[in-house]
């Protein structure tokens, strides 16, 4: 009986020592994560965004005549920018700032 309290407590302690050396690499891992992330730039393209909501809004407003009506003016648009060059076109960029102006 001595032999299975002994395995016993063998156990427990083992079982303690892996979690608390899996909670420190996990620990060490999350803040090198962290560390990485804030070097990073991230674009997101709104346009596409703004144009399947308003797409929407007009499927549910107008009628079904005056959607592919529109959607056959939308194409054509389409195809002439398509031709023209794209460089020309202006560019709005919407920055997201997460911090203090202190940036501490």
């Amino acid at each position: 009986m001595e032999f299975v309290e002994d395995y016993g407590l063998f156990l427990v302690k083992a079982i303690t020592i892996l979690v608390f050396i899996w909670m420190l690499l996990s620990i060490i891992f999350s803040f090198a994560h962290k560390q990485h992330d804030e070097d990073k730039i991230e674009i997101n393209n709104l346009s596409k965004k703004f144009e399947d909501t308003r797409l929407l809004m007009q499927n549910h407003l107008l009628s079904k005549k005056e959607v592919r009506k529109l959607a056959k003016q939308r194409k054509k648009r389409d195809k002439e920018k398509s031709k023209d060059s794209g460089n020309s076109r202006k560019r709005v960029f919407v920055l997201s700032f997460v911090g203090n102006i202190k940036a501490s």
